[in-house]
C-alpha cells in the first residue's frame, strides 16, 4: 500500500473525508451496461473510517457528468490545512465542510485514474488536491493531518 502526503494544488496525489456525510450525487455508480472498474472509496479521520462507498465507476459517464460525488461532513476536531495558502489555516471543530470528487484524468489504459478533490466551507477553500486511484490495488493519500482517502480497485 502506498501512502502519500498532499501539498495543495501542486500535489500529485491527495484526498477527501466525511464524518456525517450527506451524499448529493450518485453519478459515479454506473448502470449494468457499463464495463468500468469496481472501486471502493473510503475516507478516514484519525484512522477511523468516516465514509465509504463501493460501486462500478464508468469513465465515460464520469467524463460527461463532471463531478462524480459530493458530500458534506462535520469533523469532530479542528483540521489544520497546509499547502494551498501561504500560511497554515485551521477549520474549526464541527464546522460543516463540503467535499467534491471528480475524474481529473482517465488513465485506465495505464491502470489508474486521477481523481480531483476539493474541500471547502462557504467561500473558503481549504484544499484542492489529486488522488491516484489504482485500478488493481489499494492506494491512500492524506490531505491534512489525520484526514485520508483510500481507494481499492478490483481491476477490469
Amino acid at each position: 500500500m502506498k501512502t502519500l502526503r498532499a501539498v495543495g494544488a501542486t500535489a500529485l496525489l491527495a484526498a477527501l473525508c466525511s464524518a456525517c456525510a450527506t451524499v448529493s450525487s450518485d453519478d459515479w455508480l454506473a448502470g449494468s451496461d457499463c464495463r468500468g472498474s469496481e472501486l471502493l472509496l473510503e475516507v478516514f479521520m484519525d484512522d477511523e473510517r468516516v465514509f465509504g462507498r463501493q460501486g462500478i465507476v464508468c469513465p465515460t459517464n464520469a467524463a460527461t457528468t463532471g463531478q462524480l460525488l459530493s458530500f458534506d461532513f462535520r469533523p469532530e476536531r479542528e483540521i489544520r490545512w497546509s499547502g494551498l495558502a501561504e500560511e497554515t489555516q485551521t477549520s474549526p471543530a464541527d464546522a460543516e465542510l463540503s467535499f467534491g470528487l471528480w475524474l481529473a484524468s482517465d488513465e485506465s489504459s495505464r491502470g489508474f485514474w486521477v481523481l480531483g478533490t476539493s474541500v471547502s466551507s462557504g467561500r473558503t477553500t481549504w484544499m484542492n488536491a489529486l488522488h491516484v486511484a489504482e485500478l488493481h490495488s489499494e492506494s491512500t493519500t492524506c490531505i491534512a493531518d489525520g484526514l485520508c482517502i483510500r481507494t481499492t480497485g478490483s481491476g477490469w
